[in-house]
């Protein structure tokens, strides 16, 4: 909050459309995001990452996702080359 004045002073009207931004993007999460959580139980996104790993990778007759997140790692190992 103490750095927006210098940031309207450099960036000027630019500065102002971020802000604009802030209310679309504040009724999505209200009427999206915030019902899924809410019904959900969670209280963070990193609690829907905990449950999506180990709803994945728990299940031993589901082997896709490895085999596609392994693929995806060595693609990523060789595209730094």
């Amino acid at each position: 909050m103490l750095g927006n004045p210098v940031e309207v002073y450099l960036y000027g009207t630019q500065y102002m459309t971020i802000i604009l931004a802030f209310i679309p993007m504040t009724a999505a999460l209200l009427y999206i995001y915030v019902p899924v959580y809410f019904r959900l139980q969670l209280t963070s996104a990193y609690e829907v990452n905990v449950l999506f790993i180990k709803y994945i990778f728990i299940h031993e007759h589901n082997n896709m996702p490895k085999l596609w997140n392994t693929s995806e790692n060595i693609i990523k190992l060789f595209s730094c080359f």
